[in-house]
């Protein structure tokens, strides 16, 4: 079960095809919750959600950082870019430190990697 805040707007992919503005929940639990957006068990969620749960956060951690620029996530973009809509900056994201790439915010979910 994996549970994703979107940051920006996302159109999400086949089957569905469908668009997901900034705030909106992403979910993989079968059937949706109501007020949430399908998701399938599978897919890659990209730097532009915030994973809430740990099953999200298992995702995001393998699919890992895919561009040192979205590194500082909070200061390239905000959630209202795309909607008009205010969204909260991610609790959990990338960070570059001297010994590589962290996951910041994800100790709080029972979760540690590696």
């Amino acid at each position: 079960m994996a549970k994703y805040r979107c940051l920006t707007d996302l159109f999400l992919p086949a089957p569905g095809c469908q668009y997901a503005q900034a705030g909106d929940i992403l979910s993989d639990v079968v059937p949706t919750p109501a007020g949430f957006i399908p998701i399938p068990s599978n897919w890659v969620p990209p730097l532009s959600v915030d994973p809430i749960d740990s099953g999200a956060i298992q995702s995001f951690w393998n699919a890992g950082p895919r561009s040192s620029a979205w590194s500082g996530y909070t200061g390239m973009m905000s959630g209202n870019r795309w909607s008009g809509i205010a969204v909260a900056p991610p609790s959990v994201y990338w960070v570059l430190t001297g010994k590589g790439w962290t996951l910041n915010g994800a100790a709080g979910m029972g979760f540690r990697p590696g």
